[in-house]
């Protein structure tokens, strides 16, 4: 298979957001894995995972467009050494809250992806039951029953890169 020209690629003016996130997550909290996909089962809690909900968007033909995107920041904690992954989803969770928070007044650029102009918080961090003994549909049946999942919905709205175009 091959791979996009780079013909196509010096068109692309956005980035997925989570191309921005990520990278600004890691450096912001290295201790704790960020993913914008459910990591393979091998991989040891906690995590946290970066990802782009619903949108709608419109786009009126103006040169320096800004993208608005909301994300879902979930954290996967759980139980260990007798401190309950609860109290560290929520802790997570602040964490996050915190580094968003940071990257939107510093201004932190990802080189080539952009940077984010405003944040707001849509949804408090909040627990999610994912596990056997919820009622209803979960979407995450399989995580085992002392793993904690928070789930925070924020609106970015984020700036391209600048080009010398």
């Amino acid at each position: 298979m091959a791979a996009i020209p780079q013909s196509v690629r010096d068109m692309v003016q956005m980035h997925p957001v989570e191309d921005i996130l990520l990278p600004l997550f890691r450096e912001a909290i290295p201790d704790v894995p960020f993913y914008s996909q459910v990591p393979d089962k091998k991989k040891p809690f906690p995590f946290v995972m970066v990802r782009r909900s619903f949108t709608q968007m419109h786009w009126r033909g103006q040169l320096d467009w800004l993208d608005m995107a909301h994300i879902s920041v979930e954290t996967f904690t759980q139980d260990v050494d007798g401190v309950s992954g609860d109290e560290q989803g929520a802790v997570l969770s602040e964490a996050c809250r915190v580094a968003l928070l940071n990257f939107w007044q510093e201004q932190e650029i990802v080189p080539g992806r952009g940077h984010i102009v405003h944040v707001r918080m849509i949804n408090e961090p909040r627990r999610i039951n994912d596990w056997s003994t919820s009622t209803g549909p979960v979407q995450y049946a399989d995580l085992p029953t002392d793993v904690w999942r928070y789930e925070t919905i924020y609106r970015l709205t984020i700036r391209p890169p600048i080009t010398d175009a």
